[in-house]
């Protein structure tokens, strides 16, 4: 069973934080957020469509 986070940043859905059955986290974030082009929500998750995997999710 996973589960899942919605990330909000200034009241915008900015993406989704994942934990998988074996307790890693990944980041993705929302392609209407990525639409709009908004800012990153840090520095080392810039924006990009590709998931971000547990060593860059996990200290976020």
């Amino acid at each position: 069973m996973s589960r899942a986070l919605d990330v909000y940043l200034r009241g915008d859905k900015a993406g989704l934080l994942e934990q998988d059955e074996a307790g890693q986290l990944s980041f993705a974030y929302d392609s209407e957020y990525l639409a709009q082009n908004k800012v990153a929500i840090s520095v080392s998750m810039p924006l990009r469509e590709e998931a971000f995997s547990d060593a860059v999710a996990r200290p976020f």
